[in-house]
């Protein structure tokens, strides 16, 4: 699922990554609509682009507490075979 979003994008202190707490806040409340639909949170993968909006995403407790998997593009590509 893709959701388009405008602005917000930041660079974490110290860090070249990049970071989007506006997206960070997107990402939580759809996993948490699949959630309340019965998705187990160990069904649920999170990719991102950057590893500093993994960072930010990884830290939220609804994505923590369920067991909810948080990578990036590339560490993404290791896990799964492409059909």
């Amino acid at each position: 699922m893709f959701v388009p979003l405008c602005g917000g994008e930041s660079r974490l202190q110290d860090r070249a990554t990049l970071s989007n707490n506006l997206e960070a806040d997107a990402v939580c409340l759809l996993v948490g609509e699949l959630l309340e639909e019965g998705v187990p949170g160990s069904r649920i993968t999170v990719i991102t682009s950057y590893s500093g909006q993994k960072e930010r995403i990884s830290k939220k407790s609804l994505l923590k507490e369920n067991g909810v998997l948080v990578q990036t593009v590339d560490s993404s590509q290791v896990n799964y075979v492409r059909l």
